[in-house]
């Protein structure tokens, strides 16, 4: 199977994962070392948000969904977890944070972020988002 083909099969997880290979390998890391930084980089949420080729929200919007889950979550894991830059997720975090949704406190040299609920159900995608799902539910299947 071609590398294009693998990427586009398993989406945007490859790709961050391939550059910890690449600087593991060029720092003459051990494969034990190497499999360590891929866990913690991974942080357990590989499987949980898995696309089947169809993104439905945005990647603030899924950001957003996951620092509610996920409130300790490195940048680094949210970069591998939503298949987006480490840079995007930064100008992310500063224009949610800016836009007062997500607040972000330092816990034992750790970022832990806060998402404001209130703000968070009251923007007009997540509203909408709930009458979709409600007419969705109330629906016949077909």
């Amino acid at each position: 199977m071609s590398i294009d083909k693998r990427r586009k099969e398993y989406g945007g997880m490859t790709e961050p994962l391939e550059v910890i290979i690449k600087k593991g390998i060029s720092d003459k890391r051990s494969p034990q070392e190497l499999a360590i930084e891929i866990a913690k980089a991974l942080d357990g949420k590989s499987a949980q948000y898995a696309s089947d080729g169809i993104s439905m929200l945005t990647a603030p919007a899924r950001m957003l969904i996951t620092l509610l889950m996920e409130p300790s979550m490195t940048q680094r894991a949210l970069s591998i977890y939503l298949g987006i830059s480490e840079a995007a997720v930064q100008k992310t975090i500063r224009q949610l944070t800016e836009m007062k949704l997500v607040a972000k406190t330092k816990v034992q040299n750790k970022n832990m972020y806060t998402v404001d609920v209130d703000k968070f159900l009251n923007l007009a995608d997540i509203k909408y988002l709930q009458q979709a799902v409600s007419a969705a539910i109330e629906s016949e299947p077909f």
